[in-house]
Order: structure tokens, then C-alpha cells, then sequence
């Protein structure tokens, strides 16, 4: 259930995608079931799938910080984790 789940999330916002521009009350409807969708996700999935779309988020929100600092030239002075400590080669 938790897969079909998370199916449905990504096609309803491929959809989205699509019908933003022909109609707001079909994008709309999209963005209803990519809610429901997700939260039957939540629900439904085992503990290994939690843990994997967590460690995905975080990786995904870490390379965003490093590639598009918020803190714009701050940025630069995050000399240890531009290092080769270990940390650089893993969010390339």
C-alpha cells in the first residue's frame, strides 16, 4: 500500500506540472492527492522506508546548502566542509 502510495504522490505532481497552465482547479485537485497520498505514505511504510527517505532528504537539503548558500557570502567561510575531511565527497 505504501508504494502505490508513493506512486500516486509522484504522478499526481507530474501532473501538476502539466495542468498548472491548462487548469487551476485540476492542478488544484492534483495537489489534494499528492497530500492524501503522502500522508497514506507515512502511515503505511515499514521503518527502512522512513529511514532511506530520510537520509535522502537530508542529503538532498545538505547539497543544497552547499551548492546555494543561504547565507550568501558567509558561505564561503565553511572552509572544513569544502575540505577533503570526507564530508566534501559525499554531497557532490
Amino acid at each position: 500500500m505504501w508504494f502505490i502510495s508513493s506512486v500516486v504522490a509522484v504522478g499526481a505532481v507530474a501532473m501538476y506540472d502539466r495542468l498548472e497552465d491548462v487548469s487551476e482547479e485540476a492542478a488544484i485537485a492534483c495537489v489534494a492527492i499528492a497530500l492524501t497520498s503522502i500522508v497514506i505514505f507515512l502511515i503505511s511504510a515499514p521503518w527502512q522506508v522512513h529511514l532511506v527517505v530520510v537520509v535522502g532528504v537530508l542529503m538532498v537539503r545538505a547539497r543544497m546548502f552547499t551548492q546555494w548558500s543561504l547565507l550568501g557570502d558567509m558561505g564561503r567561510g565553511l572552509t572544513w566542509l569544502k575540505s577533503s575531511s570526507g564530508l566534501s565527497r559525499w554531497f557532490r
